[in-house]
Order: structure tokens, then C-alpha cells, then sequence
């Protein structure tokens, strides 16, 4: 038996209300009056060439393929993520939510504040890049430009992102057609500087995206979560 119940984190988009630009900027390191791409990489445990991908990115800024931007980038909660292409760039600033709670990469548990950092995150910025990732449907909700990185970077000889075409719930995903996928590091720019120029680029398939995948924004999944449990369990 299944419940369609909703996603209990996004209970708080109901009634959360974000934070001044200049003073969550400000929090962490950014800029408040630049454009700002929030990049969410694969970690290890699901992409072993993100550090690649931020040298590609690093290399695509410095030569100001995408404008006079920052980057925020969200780690994957208690993964580990090379960063080594951008640590001392501060165009670039690194998030790493969570609270590892044993020594499993996997095992970390995220606050409150977590989830209101990754909410104003997502409403402040401008467009937002995954490999393969639930942000991309977090990035539809705060109706923002989402583009998922569909090709692997210079260097990547032992992994690939092409995997995540075949897994079933991220090719089901892909095949809705609604999906803004970039397929080489040319096509990615052009992704990026649309989206930045143009927020309301796709705005009808991220909507659709929306009603697809995020069940009754009502801020009531938790709780039929916790009565599905009870029925079930009598």
C-alpha cells in the first residue's frame, strides 16, 4: 500500500519567510549585490569529478563566460566534496550542512536551521546547477532557473553523470521533458546567461514541475506522514 503524503522539509515554505539578502550575504561571504549561481554537486558517495567541475566552472567565471558572478556551493549533507579549484577563490563560497553523526559519509542529520539556510539559499539565488540532485525540484519551488549538468567535465575518466540517466527515478524525471538539461560546457553557458537574464525563462515547465513532484504545498506532509504510520500500524 501506498500514501502520497508530500515532502515533510518543504512543510516550512508554507509560512517560512526568508531573510534580508544583504544580511544572509553577509553571513556567508557573499556579496549581496551580485548575481549568485548556487551550485549543488554530487559528493562522492554519487559523482567522483566534482572537483573537476569546479575547476570547469572557476575557468568558465574567470573568463567571464557567465558575468561578474559568485557561487555558493551547497554540499551534499555529511558527503565530502573536492573544493581544492575554488578554496582560495572568493568568487566561490563552500556550504557543508549537517552534523555528521558517525563516521558513515551518509549518516549526518540536518537542524532546522540547515533547512533555513538551504530555503534562503535557493530564494536568493539567481539560477541554480545540479548534477543529480533533489535541489533541482527545491529550485522549482522558489521558482528559480534550474539546470541540471547533463555532460562530464575535462578530466573525468572514471566516472560519468550519464549513470543518473539510467537510475529510475532520475530518468523518469529527465523523460517529463520539463527538465532544462546542459549537454556540453557551450551549452551550459548559454543556459546560465538566459537564466540569468531572463528569471521567468521555462517558468512554464518549472511550474509544471511543481504540480508534478511537489505534492500539496500545504504544509501538512509531516503530519500525513505520521497518519499514514498510525493507520498502518493500527
Amino acid at each position: 500500500h501506498i500514501t502520497v503524503t508530500g515532502i515533510p522539509h518543504q512543510d516550512a515554505v508554507v509560512t517560512w519567510s526568508p531573510a534580508s539578502r544583504d544580511m544572509f550575504f553577509s553571513e556567508l561571504g557573499l556579496d549581496s549585490k551580485k548575481k549568485t549561481i548556487l551550485f549543488a554537486p554530487g559528493g562522492r558517495v554519487l559523482y567522483r569529478h566534482d572537483g573537476e567541475l569546479l575547476a570547469l566552472l572557476k575557468r568558465l567565471r574567470d573568463a567571464g563566460e557567465f558575468g561578474d558572478v559568485q557561487f555558493l556551493v551547497r554540499c551534499p549533507p555529511g558527503d565530502q566534496v573536492n573544493t581544492i579549484a575554488v578554496d582560495s577563490d572568493s568568487h566561490f563560497i563552500v556550504d557543508l550542512p549537517g552534523t555528521r553523526l558517525t563516521k558513515r559519509k551518509k549518516d549526518s542529520e540536518l537542524s532546522p536551521s540547515d533547512n533555513t539556510r538551504l530555503m534562503n539559499s535557493l530564494f536568493h539565488s539567481d539560477v541554480i546547477l545540479t548534477i543529480v540532485s533533489s535541489m533541482a525540484i527545491d529550485g522549482t519551488i522558489f521558482d528559480k532557473p534550474v539546470i541540471i549538468i547533463g555532460f562530464d567535465p575535462p578530466g573525468a575518466l572514471t566516472d560519468t553523470v550519464s549513470k543518473f540517466g539510467t537510475n529510475p527515478h532520475f530518468k523518469k524525471f529527465l523523460d517529463t521533458g520539463l527538465v532544462t538539461v546542459s549537454r556540453s560546457a557551450d551549452e551550459l553557458v548559454e543556459m546560465v546567461q538566459r537564466g540569468l537574464k531572463t528569471p521567468n525563462w521555462n517558468k512554464a515547465e518549472r511550474d509544471a514541475l511543481v504540480k508534478k513532484y511537489a505534492y500539496r504545498l500545504d504544509g501538512h506532509a509531516a503530519e500525513r506522514v505520521a497518519d499514514a504510520v498510525l493507520a498502518h500500524l493500527g
